[in-house]
């Protein structure tokens, strides 16, 4: 359900009346610009003058949650902007105080490169884009209110100014134990978990790779001056996991860093014989990185169940709703039913497969296939992978 609490609006320019009139009970100005803005007194605005990583500390701080998300104009081109506010790793470490659905407000046609603009209408960013929200809906806001140019003009289309998108969280989580190992590939920002991880790997450039352009630097500047950040780029795989494992740390996290080549994370995972025990977590937003590891984790359970899952590793179209069942964060709970199941059977002599291969079925169907009287135990273990299943 869409909140209309607090509205942020980065890179803003200028307080304006009109802003008053927003359906949102505090609206929030963030730009760096020494803009000459006085602010009535009992106004719902305030106006920030900093950076927009810095004022997302500032809302943590104050433990804000956004309804509203507005952006048209980033000084990229002109104004003196350093990044575009619709990157991945603005969005990622705003993320955390977003609300489970929120509005965004942006003008696509601000991005002159398509390939730019392209990545910024899919949005991909742990949320799925319900709807373009249409002039007439009930939630619809007006561009045209942030526009210079054309502020408050009673205008019907919104493809000038800019759109207006319904988006919702999307939380997806693939998870497996592999020997010491609890890995998971989480389509969320790491930003979410990070007052749990003892290691936060981020790919901006550090000072030591000799990156003196302004867009780089401030990440880099902001970003490793945080607990527990390192940069991992240049670095190698088994190395990092040496040195962790070295210093006791429990739960490591990293986010895309190897341009969807991740050869010698797939080889440390099929390779490992490392004893310490460690939760190693993938964070990605766009949906297609890490999707080499995601493979390696779904083909683990045929290798390690093969009389559980011999035939769905034969099978493409039920590999695929096998993998929707791990990508519903179900891996960690398959996984330890699937140890039960298979000690239970290893304590007496049970010559019947259990096949775990009818993703998608109701319920009483897959009891009436799968109806083990001989064991009652094995019986009762089953039949909870199913639900899971379902």
């Amino acid at each position: 359900m869409l909140r209309k609490h607090t509205l942020l609006y980065l890179a803003s320019g200028p307080y304006h009346k009109i802003y008053e009139d927003l359906p949102y009970e505090k609206i929030i100005l963030v730009d760096r610009s020494k803009n000459n803005t006085t602010i009535p007194k009992n106004s719902k605005v305030e106006y920030w003058n900093m950076d927009a990583l810095d004022a997302i500390d500032k809302i943590k701080a104050r433990k804000l949650k956004i309804d509203c998300l507005v952006s048209l104009n980033d000084g990229m081109f002109e104004g003196g902007g350093s990044y575009p506010i619709f990157s991945d790793f603005l969005l990622g470490y705003l993320h955390p105080f977003l609300s489970d659905e929120l509005l965004v407000v942006i003008d696509l046609n601000y991005y002159r490169a398509l390939r730019l603009r392209d990545n910024v209408f899919k949005m991909n960013w742990g949320f799925k884009k319900n709807s373009q929200v249409a002039f007439g809906n009930e939630h619809f806001i007006n561009p045209s209110i942030f526009s210079c140019g054309n502020r408050g003009s009673n205008i019907k289309s919104d493809s000038e100014l800019g759109s207006v998108f319904h988006l919702q969280r999307n939380r997806q989580i693939t998870s497996s134990k592999i020997e010491n190992f609890e890995i998971s590939i989480r389509n969320t920002s790491i930003w979410e978990d990070s007052e749990d991880l003892d290691f936060i790997g981020l790919s901006f450039p550090s000072h030591d790779d000799g990156f003196k352009r302004a867009f780089g630097k401030v990440q880099s500047d902001f970003f490793y001056k945080k607990c527990n950040t390192y940069p991992i780029l240049h670095c190698d795989f088994n190395a990092i996991i040496e040195d962790c494992c070295n210093k006791g740390y429990k739960k490591i996290g990293f986010v895309p860093w190897l341009n969807g080549h991740y050869d010698e994370v797939v080889d440390f995972i099929r390779q490992n014989d490392c004893k310490h025990k460690m939760e190693i977590c993938f964070y990605h937003l766009n949906k297609e990185d890490f999707t080499q590891i995601r493979f390696v984790l779904i083909d683990y359970f045929f290798k390690a169940f093969p009389s559980l899952f011999e035939h769905i590793a034969a099978c493409e179209d039920e590999k695929k709703d096998f993998q929707q069942v791990l990508t519903a964060g179900l891996g960690k709970s398959i996984n330890s039913l699937c140890e039960k199941i298979s000690h239970e059977c290893s304590k007496i002599y049970f010559d019947q497969t259990i096949i775990f291969n009818h993703i998608g079925m109701k319920e009483n169907q897959l009891l009436i296939l799968l109806n083990f009287n001989k064991n009652k135990k094995i019986n009762q273990l089953v039949n909870e992978l199913l639900r899971i299943e379902n």
